[in-house]
C-alpha cells in the first residue's frame, strides 16, 4: 500500500493513469487495504479493485465496498480462480465469495425488516400488512399470518396497467371458527365421557348385583334344607360386602356431582387426628378381606387439628382401599402421621403396582385408569374425588 500511496501522489502531481487493475489485503501493515483504496478512488475512477483477505468480519467487508472496492475474495483460492474473477471484474461484473455474498444478503435482510413505517394515515392492521409485504411476504402468505383474505386483480387507468390488492380482516370470523371447533371438541369429549360413564355404571353394578342375586337363591335353598347359621353365613357375608361395595360407588358418585356444581359445604371441626386415623382403619383395613392388617407409623408429637371429618374419611378410604387393591400379594400398606407445629400430614405407602410415568398427568381425571391396572376392577372416580 505504500507503492499506491507513492503512485497516487506522482499520478496527482503528473496527471497519468498508471493502473488498470488493483489487489489489495484489508490486513497489511502501513497502510491498510480499505486507506489504499480510498487513495485509488481519489485519483482513479475507472481502476478494478479486488480485496484478498482472510477477515470475514462484516463490517471490514461493508466499509471496503462503501470505499469502493469492485470485488471481496476471502483466501485461499488458486491463481487460476483470481485471473479469471478479474477478467469478470473488468467486464463489468462484481467479485464476491459466496460467503461474503451470504453475509451481505444477510444484512440487506435485516435492513429490509427494520424499516420503519411512517403514519401516513394507515391503521395499525394496514401498518402490519406493510411491513410483512417488505419481508418479501406474498399476499396469501400474509393472510394466513394476519387472518385475512385478500384478492389480487388487474385494474386499468388512463392506458396504465397496475396491481389491485383487498385484503379483509377476519380476525373475528377465524376467532369464531377456533370456538366452534372448541365447542364440538368439548362435545365430542362429552359424549365418550358420557359413554364410558354408562359402560362403567353397568359393570360396577352388575357384578354386585348378580353376586347378591345368586347369594340369595342359595340362602333360600338351604334356609328351605334347614341348614343353619353357621352354613349360611357365608352367603350373607358376600350379600353385606356386594352392598356395602354399591353403598361406597353411589356415595362417590354423590360426591362427583357436589364437586362439578361446586355445592360441596365445609364442616371443621377439631378432632384428634391420631383416633380419627384408627377409626378409618378399623372399618375395612384391620384386617383387610384378604387377611393383611394396615400398620399405623406415627412421627412426632400428636396434637389435635381442625379437618372435615367427613371429607377427610372418605379422602383416606379411597386412598387406603386403592393400597390394599393394587397391591395383593405383598406386604401390608402403612399409614404415616407426621406432625409439626402449625399442620399435620398423612401419607399412605405401599408395595403395590405403581403408576406408568405416562399416566399421571391424567391422575386425577373422571373415569381414568392407569393403563397397567389390567383385569382389577375400578371405576376411576376414587382419587378424583380424594383429590378434591
Amino acid at each position: 500500500m505504500h507503492w499506491v500511496k507513492g503512485h497516487a501522489d506522482n499520478a496527482y502531481n503528473n496527471r497519468c493513469d498508471v493502473l488498470a487493475t488493483a489487489a489489495a489485503d484489508s490486513g497489511l501493515p502501513g497502510i491498510s487495504g480499505k486507506e489504499g483504496i480510498t487513495y485509488i478512488r481519489q485519483f482513479w475512477n475507472d481502476v478494478y479493485v479486488v480485496v484478498i483477505t482472510g477477515n470475514d468480519d462484516e463490517a471490514v467487508i461493508y466499509d471496503c465496498i462503501e470505499r469502493g472496492a469492485n470485488g471481496y475474495m476471502l483466501k485461499p483460492f488458486r491463481l487460476d480462480d483470481l485471473l479469471g474473477h478479474i477478467e469478470i471484474i473488468r467486464n463489468g461484473g462484481t467479485l464476491l465469495s459466496p460467503q461474503v455474498a451470504a453475509k451481505l444478503f444477510k444484512q440487506i435482510r435485516k435492513q429490509s425488516s427494520a424499516i420503519e413505517i411512517g403514519d401516513y394515515g394507515l391503521t395499525t392492521r394496514e401498518k402490519q400488512v406493510v411491513e410483512e409485504l417488505l419481508k418479501g411476504m406474498t399476499y396469501k402468505e400474509i393472510g394466513n399470518v394476519l387472518a385475512i383474505s385478500s384478492t389480487t386483480g388487474f385494474s386499468v387507468d388512463s392506458g396504465e396497467c397496475g396491481v389491485v390488492a383487498t385484503l379483509t380482516d377476519i380476525t373475528a370470523k377465524k376467532m369464531q371458527e377456533a370456538q366452534l371447533l372448541e365447542l364440538i371438541k368439548k362435545e365430542k369429549e362429552l359424549n365418550e365421557l358420557k359413554s364410558a360413564f354408562v359402560n362403567m355404571v353397568s359393570h360396577e353394578l352388575r357384578t354386585p348385583l348378580t353376586v347378591i342375586s345368586s347369594s340369595a337363591e342359595i340362602l333360600e335353598l338351604m334356609l328351605k334344607s334347614g341348614k343353619g347359621y353357621n352354613d349360611v353365613s357365608i352367603y350373607t357375608q358376600q350379600i353385606i360386602d356386594e352392598v356395602e361395595k354399591m353403598t361406597a360407588f353411589m356415595q362417590d358418585l354423590l360426591m362427583i356431582s357436589k364437586i362439578e356444581s361446586g355445592k360441596i359445604n365445609i364442616n371443621p371441626t377439631t378432632e384428634n387426628i391420631v383416633a380419627f386415623v384408627k377409626s378409618v382403619i378399623s372399618r375395612g383395613f384391620a384386617p383387610y378381606k384378604d387377611g393383611r392388617f394396615t400398620k399405623l407409623d406415627i412421627k412426632r408429637k400428636e396434637h389435635n387439628a381442625t379437618i372435615d371429618i367427613t371429607l377427610l374419611e372418605h379422602c383416606l378410604q379411597n386412598i387406603l382401599a386403592n393400597a390394599f387393591k393394587y397391591s395383593v400379594g405383598k406386604s401390608s400398606p402403612v399409614v404415616r402421621i407426621g406432625f409439626s407445629k402449625n399442620y399435620f400430614t398423612i401419607s399412605v405407602v405401599d408395595d403395590g403396582i405403581g403408576i406408568p410415568k405416562q399416566d399421571t398427568q391424567k391422575l386425577f381425571t373422571s373415569f381414568f385408569r392407569a393403563s397397567n391396572t389390567g383385569n382389577i376392577s375400578g371405576t376411576g372416580i376414587g382419587l378424583m374425588v380424594a383429590k378434591y
